[in-house]
């Protein structure tokens, strides 16, 4: 696909540039992330996720401009997507849904690259997730038929609009078709796209609406001859849960309403959709954060967190400023109020800290 010069600009220089600084942001919350499982901790963990996924997908954007053929090695599929699918299952059924595997093929050796395949998988599936309802079913199948690999995810979701679906390559850069969460910035599909044809494949969405969406892979069923590869991507997930990661987006429903029927809160979130906002929001946001943060700091960080993503998505929609200086909006979520999630953390451990401690038990009198 060719890019005018202002989009090759958007996709080579600005979101990766973003994304460097959301990885800045995204290691000292890491850092702040505390190893138990209550709910509020979950919250914050889940956003971090979802962060994360964002500045990897931004990351990627700039592969988009370019078509040097990807390095592959030897793979074998059939227990490559296999255990892809194992450890799908579990987050999947959280989410009441039912995954149907079909592998066809007994043995099936080609040259992929691992980490960039594994990537569209995820990619694919996640977004077969997020738009079944619990209750549904997401298929993933894998067939070789005249000497093409064949992966197809397909789910029973809500299915995709005819007048939409020639938009679904570039979303990102159609400002008036940009949709609220949880559809995202629109990169997936692309990037899904990109990764297949530098494999010297190529992807097919078809999609009816109100019956669901099947997205089938096609990769050259041929063997590479090379058993390892040098230029191994860098392992965005941090070596922490790249599984949740992958499908933060997805599970992020679930959580919210746990959340909500624990603690009767809601996860929500703002956004800023332009460089400069007006007085009354800049006050009301301040007041929002403030207030969260006296009556409860943890709980406001995880509040936060979660609606940073929701402000980068919100920024990129702006048809006044285009994409490239909408995007700078987002850092205006974490200044307006003078707090960010790892100071409100910090606040809510120093409470914690000067609670006094329960008293100790008297001792048993021995009988």
């Amino acid at each position: 696909m060719e890019y005018s010069p202002q989009e090759t600009q958007l996709l080579t220089q600005v979101l990766p540039n973003i994304a460097a600084q959301l990885r800045t942001t995204l290691g000292n919350m890491h850092a702040a992330l505390r190893g138990d499982d209550d709910p509020d901790s979950c919250v914050l963990r889940q956003s971090y996720y979802r962060l994360l996924r964002t500045a990897t997908n931004l990351t990627d954007a700039a592969m988009l401009t370019e078509d040097t053929p990807l390095p592959k090695q030897d793979t074998e599929l059939v227990s490559f997507f296999d255990e892809l699918c194992r450890q799908a299952q579990p987050p999947l059924e959280s989410r009441g849904l039912t995954l149907q595997v079909n592998l066809q093929p007994r043995h099936l050796i080609a040259g992929i690259h691992r980490e960039y395949t594994s990537r569209l998988f995820w990619n694919l599936l996640s977004n077969a997730a997020k738009f079944t309802p619990a209750g549904g079913e997401v298929r993933v199948s894998l067939t070789l038929q005249e000497g093409r690999v064949l992966l197809q995810v397909a789910d029973t979701g809500c299915g995709i609009p005819p007048e939409l679906q020639d938009a679904v390559y570039d979303r990102i850069f159609r400002t008036e078709r940009m949709d609220p969460p949880p559809h995202g910035l629109g990169l997936g599909l692309a990037l899904c796209r990109c990764y297949a044809r530098r494999q010297g494949g190529n992807l097919l969405l078809q999609s009816a609406e109100g019956k669901g969406t099947a997205v089938t892979v096609s990769l050259p069923a041929v063997r590479c001859g090379a058993s390892a590869i040098q230029d191994i991507p860098f392992h965005y997930a941090g070596g922490f849960q790249p599984v949740m990661m992958e499908l933060a987006d997805a599970l992020n429903d679930v959580l919210s309403s746990k959340w909500k029927n624990l603690r009767g809160l809601e996860i929500v979130s703002f956004g800023v959709s332009s460089v400069k906002a007006s007085e009354e929001d800049e006050q009301m946001l301040k007041e929002m954060q403030h207030n969260a943060a006296f009556m409860d700091p943890t709980r406001a960080a995880a509040h936060l967190v979660g609606a940073q993503a929701a402000a980068m998505q919100s920024a990129a929609s702006n048809q006044g400023a285009g994409p490239a200086m909408a995007f700078m909006g987002m850092n205006m979520a974490g200044q307006m109020g003078g707090m960010n999630a790892q100071n409100l953390y910090q606040m809510g451990a120093q409470q914690q800290a000067q609670q006094p401690s329960p008293a100790p038990t008297p001792a048993a009198a021995p009988a």
